[in-house]
């Protein structure tokens, strides 16, 4: 296949994933199953069928010219390697010294070695394309979060030691065994250790309507501080691990998001419109962009898949849930033990699986994340959005002490 023009190429990577996620998506929403798990589904199922998965392998040449790059520079290599392999078929025939040969060869591994390093070079090139599309995706889903919410914040007038520790104890208790079982189960280099327990730890701050209704707390104040506490604590620490400017982007549209909910106040019509623009178009395309890499298909042959996969369905919901409450157990007195499970239950409304997968994207383009574990905390990421409703119910239950009468307090 001939190069493709570089502004074809661009629309492709841009548009390709996108318009598949967007359809998808608006498919698996009228699914029996919370909104956000379908649109996060959604995307990702287009994100497999348009990438390395699917497309890879029904037209493998298809996927290399958009995803991969580098045709002619890959092309170059392969006419070298074949020259090498004629030259030296002709120096043997011509019974020439050995001498001769090596001196042959040495000049063909420096020109082979130039080669490969071109075609390194434009592969990342592409990549990085790629990699600019999700972060710019992340980076709106993060700066218009705030004005997307629903209503001002109650003012409880309560200490913030309790969000504080909220915050603390959500990305402890999930990131702290995450980072551990990854390290002793799949053995993995310290900095993917920590992209991982982060994805599966960090929190959101953006609850939508129907996470307000089902947690009950999620427009109290001292909830939004604890749920902004545990995303900017992760994205600081996303930033110190992308150490680029990417990573800098991303923790500043979060903080400016956040500026931009507490001084401005966007009408219904405009919150409404920005709620449906994030729905359609940016929770979709950034799950289906954070999974074009990765085949699927050769992943779920591999141990490390399958570990990482239950690692993070456990502690990217119930490890952030359990955490959240014994923060707020601990620390927020008396309102806050009375309120311990919704409250904690209201930081997990608030966006964390897509926030989850914004920082997937941008981690794996970074190459901090490798395929197995990426899959698997988007699998804990979509998890998370699955048992909104479930969680919802059983906080009501235990804060009450009525573990076994959930069905009874279901809206």
């Amino acid at each position: 296949m001939h190069a493709m023009h570089p502004t074809l190429v661009v629309a492709l990577i841009l548009l390709l994933p996108a318009v598949g996620a967007i359809l998808l998506a608006q498919v698996m929403r009228r699914a029996p199953i919370p909104e956000l798990a379908g649109l996060l589904l959604g995307g990702a199922l287009a994100g497999v069928l348009l990438g390395a998965s699917v497309l890879g392998v029904v037209a493998p040449d298809f996927f290399s010219a958009v995803f991969v790059g580098a045709e002619q520079e890959r092309a170059q290599l392969i006419e070298a390697q074949r020259a090498h392999e004629r030259d030296m078929l002709v120096m043997i025939e011509s019974d020439v010294s050995d001498v001769a040969i090596a001196e042959l060869q040495s000049l063909h591994d420096q020109e082979i070695q130039s080669l490969e390093q071109a075609v390194e070079i434009a592969e990342r090139e592409r990549r990085q394309i790629s990699n600019t599309i999700v972060t710019s995706l992340f980076a709106a889903l993060l700066l218009t979060g705030a004005l997307r919410s629903s209503g001002r914040p109650r003012n409880s007038y309560q200490p913030p030691s309790g969000a504080i520790g909220a915050a603390i104890c959500m990305l402890l208790i999930a990131g702290g065994p995450t980072l551990l079982l990854s390290r002793w189960t799949l053995g993995i280099a310290p900095d993917e250790q920590l992209a991982f327990a982060l994805c599966c730890a960090i929190g959101a701050a953006y609850p939508t309507i129907a996470g307000q209704r089902a947690a009950g707390e999620a427009r109290d104040l001292i909830v939004l501080l604890a749920s902004a506490l545990a995303m900017l604590i992760g994205l600081v620490a996303l930033a110190g691990l992308m150490n680029s400017t990417e990573g800098a982007v991303i923790f500043g549209c979060a903080v400016g998001g956040l500026v931009l909910g507490r001084f401005l106040r966007p009408t219904r019509t405009q919150r409404r419109a920005l709620r449906a623009f994030a729905n359609v178009v940016l929770i979709p395309a950034l799950a289906a962009a954070a999974m074009v890499y990765i085949d699927l298909t050769a992943l779920v042959q591999t141990r490390t898949f399958w570990i990482a996969t239950v690692i993070a369905v456990i502690f990217a919901s119930d490890g952030r849930w359990l955490g959240g409450w014994l923060g707020w157990w601990t620390g927020g007195g008396a309102l806050g033990r009375a309120y311990a499970w919704r409250r904690s239950s209201a930081m997990l409304s608030g966006e964390v699986g897509p926030v989850a997968v914004g920082c997937i994207g941008a981690l794996a383009g970074a190459g901090l994340l490798s395929p197995p574990l990426a899959c698997g905390a988007m699998i804990g990421a979509i998890g998370v959005e699955i048992t909104a409703g479930v969680r919802a119910q059983f906080a009501r239950s235990l804060d009450r002490g009525e573990l076994f009468s959930v069905s009874e307090d279901a809206d």
